[in-house]
């Protein structure tokens, strides 16, 4: 196995479309790498420059430590499964498995045993006589793996390989992708548009934008502490509402110590809401000097499962509900907030069904809970309080 190493990798098309700019990313032998990001971010493009299918315009690629940007993909010892499964369909599944051996002359015998191998590992072996297209998506996708794994490859790229299965099949092929990553140990890299996809399969996931890495690192991190608002609107089903205010430092002003109770003093900081009465402040003071001053504009995020619903109360922010999504266990209920600009976003919050049944029309009174609370820079950037 071996570790990727991407190095001041740029991608030009013809046209001048930069699809990728300056990105530099390390995965480490072994893991599980997710490249998330809406479409044309740039993340299939990385996945091609890494298997050679795309040339780069400037950088370097390494695979355990061995230069490859030079070249041709059948040299990187890399395997890649694509969206599309590219099945030959008058194979059989053990004769598709065993193709990519076959090509590279590795005697019969040796083929066919490593072909059952990897069969069995992929739970394929009652169906290693038969043709794909009597087989479901699920199947004809682990077949496709295994064309790729039967290679014993120091890398497997993964690109979008779940996005033509149903819902419910999509879950049970995510534990098959990582079942064998783990019992291998392969170096692998998937890219997906899906984020619960990458959440539940990543080591460590990067979310890219514009080409451009935003943030890299464990999902649950990245969903508590988005380093922009980007991410932090990427990330969550909703994302992360965003709601702008000025940054107050000083002790004068007042927050409630666990986001709900009744208001202290605090020597610490403080947004006052745009266009409301009301002060969110953080549960304990920075423990560095911020890098924002008294009156600055910044924007607070706030994720819907981080809000209670209060009795009425002047210091609370206060809401017309707009729409209410009904999801089985819980609600997902959408907001005008009082103060907010015409044509502001929806405010978003989540709501269990044992409690209130709010309906379109209402008015609820919330209280953020202070230590989920994340501030951002007028430019979008995480400002770091704690």
């Amino acid at each position: 196995m071996a570790d990727i190493l991407l190095q001041s990798v740029d991608k030009i098309y013809d046209g001048g479309i930069h699809a990728v700019r300056n990105l530099d990313l390390v995965i480490e032998d072994g893991e599980l790498m997710v490249l998330l990001g809406p479409s044309g971010c740039g993340k299939s493009t990385v996945l091609r420059l890494v298997a050679g299918l795309e040339g780069l315009t400037s950088g370097e690629i390494r695979v355990g430590g061995r230069r490859v940007d030079h070249e041709p993909p059948d040299r990187r010892d890399v395997a890649m499964v694509f969206q599309s499964y590219a099945l030959y369909g008058h194979m059989t599944v053990a004769e598709n498995i065993e193709f990519p051996l076959r090509m590279r002359g590795v005697p019969r015998s040796e083929r066919r045993a490593r072909a059952r191998e990897t069969a069995e590992l992929l739970e394929l072996t009652p169906l290693l006589a038969s043709k794909p297209g009597a087989l479901s998506g699920g199947q004809q996708q682990r077949v496709a793996m295994g064309r790729a794994l039967v290679r014993r490859p120091a890398a497997f790229l993964l690109d979008e390989p779940l996005s033509n299965l149903d819902a419910r099949l999509r879950v049970h092929v995510r534990e098959e992708i990582r079942r064998v990553q783990r019992r291998l140990g392969v170096t692998t890299v998937h890219v997906t548009h899906d984020q619960v996809e990458a959440l539940s399969l990543g080591d460590r996931v990067a979310v890219l934008k514009d080409g451009e890495v935003q943030q890299h690192g464990p999902g649950q991190e990245l969903y508590d502490r988005p380093g922009n608002t980007f991410v932090a609107t990427f990330l969550g089903q909703p994302g992360m509402n965003l709601v702008h205010g000025r940054f107050r430092g000083s002790a004068t002003h007042a927050h409630r110590a666990d986001g709900l109770g009744a208001e202290a003093p605090h020597d610490g900081w403080a947004v006052e809401l745009a266009g409301t009465a009301r002060t969110v402040a953080a549960s304990r003071p920075p423990e560095r000097d911020p890098p924002v001053r008294d009156g600055d504009p910044v924007q607070i995020g706030i994720r819907p499962e981080a809000v209670e619903l209060v009795d009425e109360d002047p210091s609370a922010l206060t809401g017309i509900v707009r729409t209410v999504e009904e999801l089985g266990s819980e609600r997902v209920v959408h907001l005008d907030l009082a103060g907010a600009p015409e044509g502001a976003a929806p405010f978003a919050i989540r709501v269990g069904r044992g409690g209130a049944s709010p309906r379109p029309g209402d008015r609820l009174h919330l209280a953020p809970r202070a230590e989920r609370i994340r501030v951002f820079d007028v430019r979008g950037d995480a400002i770091e309080l704690a």
